[in-house]
């Protein structure tokens, strides 16, 4: 499976909605873990797995042993991510106001779609006497009315009717409410000048100011002209007047909004936490250097070479092949095919694919890695035979030098990858209870409690 970058997955654990409602152990089979008082299910777990595909990754199959293994990876994760979170909450940063102010923008959202979805749209039901109808007027009579073409014609059908619900939303949404626009108090060219305390428009009685709403009106595309900025002024209205509807309706207490807006604070405290601890990690450049120098076998990439490759029994024999294949007598697939003592060379045809410098038998790495590109090189002997090697490709060895910015890049990567992993073992060990219910783990997935402790420092790579 392909790697995924530890920040990323940790964000998106979160959002995911890792634990967004505390579930008693006690009373559901599908708790897995449980850190401090957030839990963790497998139904989560395999939730963020089905969607690994939004973040790089392979969805291994149900019932394989790469689906066990990815689980376990989650787990870790998720146990990481609800550390951060509870810190997080430890160190009150939910009690900050660029967070507060965050998550208000949010839930202002939330609500406005809610009730535009639920109040202003609604449900738009499709009755079967409207889909034969639709059929019979819009196709021709010969037609085999399929279950196929009933949901593409209730589908239009429902897109014709959202279409009318949302032209005429504002009005509806805006009856009885009167609101009001100083276009006065909007001019681009006057916005170095304007307190956030300045009204710009109301609604009812309720005032709206230049500080509410300059970011939405602010923006780098935006309002370059007070014609558009009245257009995003209307909408950023619409959007305050729905939320006090929502509000009125009670879909604060809705459960998708609870629900999301859960998500949105532990996916945000998490973030603003790492972000925090990073920020207070920054090494300087001797310390960066010693790490790269104490790691350098995680962070080099060696040179690699394509290689294929005809084994034969004897040196007698390797040298009769190579002469032949240089005399253009026989191809190297053909060697192999022929010639080959590799038990799968019928499946290969010697083609082994990249190979590190320095991870094979040491005379055939020398050979391998001083052969000239599409010349075949040999023969040189090891315990598994004489061998003759093609190089069909090359990459040059990365990260090797430590003053090219690439290099330095990366090692600061490991650097906060190592230490944010140390910093959350040690809330596990010493701030945190983090529990594991292996007999639960066994039954629900077929592997056993892992040995490690989840959160150990792990190698990283690219």
């Amino acid at each position: 499976m392909k790697k995924v970058c530890c920040g990323i997955v940790i964000l998106l654990l979160a959002l995911a909605g890792a634990a967004a409602h505390a579930v008693d152990p006690q009373k559901s089979d599908d708790v897995i873990a449980k850190v401090g008082d957030q839990t963790i299910t497998l139904s989560q777990i395999d939730t963020i797995i089905n969607s690994s595909s939004f973040v790089g990754m392979d969805i291994p199959q149900v019932g394989t042993p790469e689906r066990e293994r990815a689980r376990l990876v989650t787990l870790d994760k998720m146990i990481s991510a609800n550390l951060l979170y509870l810190d997080a909450k430890k160190a009150k940063m939910d009690n900050e106001p660029g967070f507060q102010a965050e998550a208000d923008r949010f839930a202002k959202g939330i609500l406005a779609g809610l009730y535009r979805s639920k109040a202003l749209v609604g449900e738009i039901e499709v009755s079967e006497a409207e889909v034969q109808d639709f059929i019979k007027k819009n196709f021709k009579d010969d037609v085999e009315i399929t279950d196929d073409l009933k949901l593409a014609a209730e589908a239009m059908i429902r897109k014709d009717r959202h279409k009318v619900r949302t032209s005429d939303m504002r009005q509806r949404l805006r009856t009885g409410t009167t609101v009001t626009v100083k276009q006065e108090k909007l001019a681009p060219e006057d916005d170095a000048g304007r307190k956030d305390d300045q009204v710009i428009a109301t609604i009812g009685r309720q005032p709206v100011t230049w500080g509410e709403a300059k970011d939405v009106l602010t923006t780098a595309d935006a309002a370059k002209t007070l014609a558009e900025r009245l257009d995003l002024l209307d909408h950023f209205l619409d959007e305050q007047l729905m939320t006090q509807k929502a509000m009125q309706l009670g879909l604060n207490k809705d459960e998708v909004f609870l629900e999301r807006m859960a998500e949105f604070k532990k996916a945000r405290l998490v973030n603003m936490r790492r972000g925090q601890l990073i920020a207070g990690l920054e090494p300087d450049q001797q310390t960066l250097q010693a790490f790269y120098e104490a790691n350098k076998q995680r962070i080099i990439h060696p040179e690699s070479r394509e290689i294929q490759m005809v084994v034969l029994k004897t040196e007698k024999e390797a040298k009769k092949v190579l002469a032949r294949i240089k005399a253009g007598k026989l191809t190297i697939h053909e060697a192999a095919a022929q010639y080959s003592i590799d038990p799968n060379v019928k499946k290969t045809l010697g083609v082994i694919g990249w190979v590190a410098k320095g991870t094979g038998f040491p005379a055939l790495d020398k050979l391998a890695f001083s052969a000239e590109k599409d010349v075949i090189a040999g023969p040189v002997h090891t315990e598994a035979g004489w061998h003759l090697v093609m190089v069909h490709d090359i990459r040059d060895a990365l990260y090797v030098n430590f003053q090219e910015s690439n290099t330095q890049e990366l090692t600061k990567r490991m650097y906060f990858h190592d230490k944010l992993n140390n910093y959350v073992s040690n809330l596990r060990l010493e701030s945190f209870p983090v529990e594991v219910y292996g007999e639960v783990l066994k039954e629900k997935t077929g592997v056993k409690q892992p040995e490690a402790a989840p959160t150990a420092p792990n190698a990283e790579k690219g």
